[in-house]
């Protein structure tokens, strides 16, 4: 883990002045959409979710994947918080779209590989023996295991920011220019493996039940398309203390090192406790991405990121400023 959080930004840097004066003004109806929209990607969809994984759907719960990526797609296309600029249309987005195809398959090979590895490993030097609280309502267990979740999740992306070789495989997906849907899948094999195991280590030491462990993540899964979408919506202030929405992690994407935050997955609970919490809302004219040194060490295509981390580059070194 990085040694200590980064420092609390002064209210007089240009990120926070920036925000502190941006203001939106839209008509009551489209204003009334852009605070409605949070709670039904918070709310409505990961409830859905749970549902279907109750009754055992594998097809419900693909459906409400997809209802989701639709939403996203119709709330970017008709309230964007940043119009797209040519080079960010979809036809010129070819290697965010071959990430969009490969990066949910990765994700299942790696579930459907590691994790059972890692509990056949567990059983093998442990045995049956369970150490998580089973007698609690399973209501409980879910929101236990999801704070655990955050929390190894918060640290593992820590260190994907603080640690030069995490950072490598890392920063391809920091490396867009704008913050969208599309470019939330932008993930390397290798980092996702990081995540992967980061949020699974713990719930299998534990001995957590498949059943607790399979409701937990679907509300991660379906919460995980939504901080990314390039709309301009409108959530509760109290919303964006506890939950990670768009507003709040446009914040993690932006180039200036300093100024970056916001490290959670799903809830904003560790920002808040390791002081990386950062608000209030950033204007469009807030430039994303990484700096322009650090972008030489990514390569355009595809196929040449997904070696990239593995070539080790007498250049390819963090700048002086660093990524807190």
């Amino acid at each position: 883990m990085p040694s200590s959080p980064p420092p609390p930004l002064n209210p007089g840097h240009e990120a926070v002045a920036a925000a502190m004066t941006y203001t939106q003004h839209y008509p009551r109806r489209v204003e009334a959409v852009r605070r409605a929209l949070p709670y039904l990607f918070l709310g409505v969809y990961p409830t859905l979710g749970v549902i279907a994984t109750l009754h055992g759907s594998w097809f419900g719960i693909l459906a409400i994947y997809g209802v989701v990526e639709i939403s996203a797609i119709l709330a970017e296309r008709f309230l964007p918080f940043v119009r797209p600029a040519a080079h960010n249309r979809w036809r010129n987005r070819v290697t965010d779209i071959i990430y969009l195809v490969t990066s949910p398959l990765l994700l299942l090979a790696l579930q459907q590989t590691v994790v059972p590895w890692m509990g056949n490993l567990r059983h093998s030097l442990l045995g049956d023996t369970a150490y998580w609280a089973t007698g609690l309502p399973t209501a409980v267990q879910v929101a236990l295991v999801l704070i655990g979740m955050e929390f190894t999740y918060y640290w593992a992306h820590r260190l994907s920011h603080s640690n030069n070789i995490f950072w490598r495989s890392h920063r391809i997906h920091h490396s867009p220019d704008n913050v969208d849907w599309l470019m939330g899948w932008r993930i390397h094999w290798l980092n996702e493996a990081l995540h992967l195991v980061a949020r699974f280590v713990p719930v299998i030491l534990l001995g957590v039940p498949t059943p607790v462990v399979a409701l937990a993540l679907v509300i991660v899964n379906v919460h995980s398309m939504f901080p990314h979408i390039n709309a301009d919506v409108h959530s509760a202030r109290l919303l964006t203390k506890v939950v990670n929405t768009p507003e709040m992690h446009r914040w993690h994407h932006v180039v200036d090192p300093a100024a970056a935050g916001n490290y959670a997955s799903t809830f904003m609970l560790w920002d808040q406790v390791f002081g990386t919490y950062r608000s209030p809302i950033l204007p469009p004219t807030t430039e994303f991405g990484i700096e322009p040194e650090e972008l030489k060490n990514v390569p355009p295509s595809w196929s040449q990121q997904i070696l990239s981390p593995l070539r080790k580059n007498a250049a390819d070194r963090y700048s002086k400023a660093g990524r807190p």
